[in-house]
């Protein structure tokens, strides 16, 4: 499937798709005023995805992706065939890390010494086993997730559950999972990642290294440079956090949030359905953690927890850690944050200053009648306060525009650091 220029985009229904996709350099133009609003429309991948490229090592992704207003939809082919659909820029890197990791994995397992090594791993328990513990990545579809989910309406019928993202199988063998962890902090990837080609390589070399002890030198490339370094919107293995998640077990490491969570002074009625979620990883739950125990027992955590636990999926998952992370930054950058008050499934941080902090993770966000709706609704909630956002993403030069009409301070392209 490749996405046109022609208003339609296979198996979707979208609104008018008539902003110009700019192509020659990936600068942005601006929109011309035909009407109230700007509309949704194709965008030049190169610009997001800067400075990965395009095609790389075992993957390549459509230069045309759709901008639904907020989020970017990218088409990316791996070098087995595979096409699928990504929501998200930072979701997109994060696959063209794992693209590289893939190619290099099955360079390794189709060794001779691999062969060898797998038989002593146990081969046959290893198929048995079968090759797909996660479950696998589905088509996006012309479901919201993300910011363009928690702008617009939402279902409440959410279950939780056991998280999405830990292994099912292999666990019969000591020192699988662990040995997993490492391998893929090795390749600066996320060990729990949705990417189905990922698990099934990360789970055949790591049954083999666990199986054998180690004993055995698999030759195994260490990541570097190319899509690998890009750590600040991808995975970065080189931080406190990630090497916390690498060397515990999913069980501990939820203890351990749990136990953080518990000392800002909420209830377990308040950290259970956030720690049991479907829909977060034992990542994300560390990374939301670590970023709400800035905040310090002042902030009632649990309003965010409450709000978080609305997602449905990964991409909202990676919304709320994102903002998790932009309000830890705000509190210790900018003016601390002394509450979160509760508003529609967006987050509205009131600082020290009175002021009313709001974070947002979105590619590019246009000026459409959501935006404008969410805007009015919360200068109606909040009259005579400064509203001030902070964006992972870009704003269009029409919103930046609206924003300061409407006296509202942003800041764009803000990048959360882990430590």
């Amino acid at each position: 499937m490749r996405y046109k220029c022609d208003n339609r985009v296979p198996g979707r229904v979208f609104s008018a798709m008539a902003a110009a996709w700019v192509a020659a350099c990936g600068a942005w133009a601006d929109a011309p005023e035909t009407g109230a609003f700007e509309n949704p429309g194709p965008v030049n991948a190169a610009h997001f995805t800067a400075p990965a490229p395009l095609q790389g090592a075992g993957y390549s992704v459509y230069p045309q992706a759709y901008n639904d207003g907020l989020m970017n939809r990218y088409q990316i082919t791996l070098s087995s065939g595979k096409s699928y659909e990504v929501l998200g820029t930072e979701l997109l890197l994060q696959r063209i890390a794992e693209a590289a990791a893939i190619e290099d994995m099955r360079r390794v397992s189709s060794s001779e010494s691999f062969g060898q090594a797998l038989g002593k791993a146990g081969g046959d328990k290893l198929k048995a086993a079968g090759s797909a513990i996660m479950n696998p990545l589905k088509t996006i579809g012309s479901v919201p997730k993300g910011a363009s989910r928690f702008f617009g309406k939402i279902g409440e019928n959410l279950k939780g559950g056991a998280s999405d993202y830990e292994d099912k199988a292999y666990t019969d063998l000591a020192g699988a999972s662990q040995a997993k962890r490492q391998l893929a902090a090795k390749y600066n990837v996320d060990p729990y990642s949705t990417n189905p080609e990922l698990q099934d390589e990360l789970n055949k070399i790591a049954w083999v290294q666990a199986g054998v002890g180690g004993a055995i030198n698999l030759g195994l490339s260490a990541a570097t440079g190319g899509a690998a370094g890009l750590a600040v919107t991808a995975v970065n293995a080189n931080t406190r956090l990630y090497q916390r998640v690498r060397d515990t077990d999913p069980a501990n490491l939820r203890i351990e949030d749990r136990k953080k969570l518990l000392e800002l002074g909420l209830s377990r009625e308040q950290t259970e359905p956030f720690l049991q979620h479907h829909a977060f990883s034992p990542m994300h739950e560390a990374v939301i953690s670590d970023a709400l125990a800035t905040l310090g027992r002042s902030v009632d955590a649990g309003a965010f927890l409450q709000t978080a636990v609305l997602s449905q999926a990964e991409e909202d998952a990676h919304f709320f850690q994102r903002c998790a992370q932009l309000m830890a930054m705000y509190h210790k950058t900018e003016a601390p944050i002394v509450r979160i008050l509760p508003s529609k499934l967006v987050m509205l941080c009131e600082d020290a200053q009175g002021r009313v902090f709001i974070p947002v993770h979105l590619d590019y966000a246009i000026w459409f009648p959501r935006i404008a709706q969410r805007a009015d609704e919360i200068a109606t909630q909040l009259p005579g306060k400064q509203l001030v956002i902070w964006t992972t993403g870009e704003f269009s030069p029409r919103l930046q525009q609206e924003f300061k009409a409407r006296n509202v301070a942003f800041r764009t392209g803000v990048k959360p650091t882990v430590e």
